[in-house]
């Protein structure tokens, strides 16, 4: 990566034309916009606060349209403390620990206030406000080039850097064709984005609706539900390795499961003995003890070895089936059983007990209803990983799209030499 200069009148320098598409020009960003400065209005001041007009810091920047904020200010606010800018204006991070792995850019669609840790960008006559915002995006590596790291160990982008960043620029027509193609790249992410997230909260209440039993299926009308405890179903078990297998260390996460300890990390971090840990196959139950209160716990898929600090348990009844389990453990019923039964004075480290969880009561059907239950929720959740599926090619393709068009590798039709 070659060194980014600051921007200056006078050194300017730009060696890369031989590469522009016909038509096209290379600038500083410093040429193309005027760099505003936000700020913080007085917390103890109520009378700034909880208004109308979005007041935008890091983390509102995840997505790249911007109109929402998380904190909320009033038009008092915008002259004491904070400024207004409005729509079509990019904001981009410029302090924070966020910039040490990623440098988040959005477009406003609305008037919106931002602090001090952001920089709004208003974007010049000749430049397309979109057009800026996806090169931008499409060069985060670049950006991230230039961050340096402040005396406490902060992200900084510092504003002479940026401003001397080189931008590829084709006419003003050419920079709107480009961004509305985009645009339309970006309507599909978001659209499928959208059905992930309906679909997923249609899960989760025909989920609680089945699984408590206020919601049947016609062939089991009037069946009743028996009151068990999980005791009745599962049963502690503490097995090793077999002597004769390389175990993968596993882990528990709450949001993905049981998965390879080196997912989860990025490396290893369990000890070089493993002969204390436990073993666990598929279908075997964990929970971390420290954080069930969290719903650290799941089904395993995998064969391996998990922390001996963990509680591991396997099916014991012939009336149960796992999948059923495997859902009614992350309803909101469990969830408060689960803080309920923690203990100890650290209210994010508070233990459970293997026997302590199998003394919690459910109501379960009968195996043919269960297993009922469990074959519509799992084909709810398939149609959510095909959604993903999709999700990730389409934003594949508005990357590439991206690339070739932002360079000039792909033009559009009315733009071909």
């Amino acid at each position: 990566m070659q060194h980014i200069l600051p921007y200056s009148e006078e050194t300017e320098v730009l060696d890369d034309r031989r590469d522009l598409p016909d038509g096209w020009q290379v600038t500083r960003l410093g040429r193309l916009v005027i760099l505003k400065s936000g700020g913080t209005p007085s917390k103890s001041d109520p009378a700034y606060w909880d208004g109308d007009i979005p007041w935008l810091s890091a983390k509102d920047l995840k997505s790249f349209r911007l109109s929402s904020a998380q904190d909320m200010v009033t038009e008092l606010a915008v002259t004491n403390g904070t400024r207004l800018v409005p729509a079509n204006h990019l904001l981009i991070l410029v302090r924070g620990m966020t910039l040490l792995k990623d440098v988040p850019i959005g477009l406003t669609t609305r008037a919106v206030t931002f602090n001090q840790d952001l920089k709004a960008m208003e974007v010049q006559d000749g430049t397309d406000a979109t057009y800026l915002a996806y090169w931008l995006v499409a060069h985060k590596e670049q950006l991230k080039d230039l961050v340096d790291r402040a005396g406490h160990g902060t992200g900084r982008l510092p504003t002479e850097r940026l401003i001397g960043l080189k931008v590829w620029l084709p006419s003003l027509l050419e920079q709107r064709c480009i961004a509305d193609i985009l645009d339309d790249a970006d309507t599909a992410v978001r659209a499928t984005e959208n059905l992930i997230e309906a679909k997923t909260r249609y899960q989760r209440v025909l989920a609680e609706q089945l699984l408590t039993g206020k919601f049947w299926f016609t062939e089991f009308r009037g069946q009743t539900w028996r009151e068990a405890k999980l005791g009745d179903f599962l049963s502690e078990k503490s097995e090793r390795c077999p002597a004769n297998e390389t175990p993968v260390v596993l882990s528990c996460s709450k949001l993905y499961g049981i998965l390879l300890q080196s997912e989860r990390f990025s490396k290893q971090m369990a000890s070089h003995d493993l002969r204390r840990y436990k073993f666990v196959e598929p279908g075997n139950l964990v929970f971390d003890p420290m954080l069930l209160w969290d719903a650290s716990i799941a089904f395993s898929e995998l064969r391996g070895v998990v922390s001996p600090a963990y509680c591991t348990l396997r099916f014991v009844s012939e009336q149960a089936d796992w999948r059923f389990f495997r859902y009614l453990l992350y309803t909101a019923t469990m969830r408060y059983n689960y803080k309920a039964i923690s203990k100890g004075t650290n209210a994010r480290r508070k233990k459970v007990t293997a026997s302590d969880f199998l003394k919690i009561n459910v109501r379960v059907p009968s195996l043919k209803e269960q297993s009922k239950i469990a074959e519509v929720l799992e084909l709810v959740d398939s149609e959510i990983v095909l959604l993903r599926r999709e999700l990730d090619v389409l934003k594949r393709q508005k990357q590439a799209l991206m690339q070739k068009l932002l360079t000039g590798q792909v033009r559009a039709k009315e733009f071909r030499p």
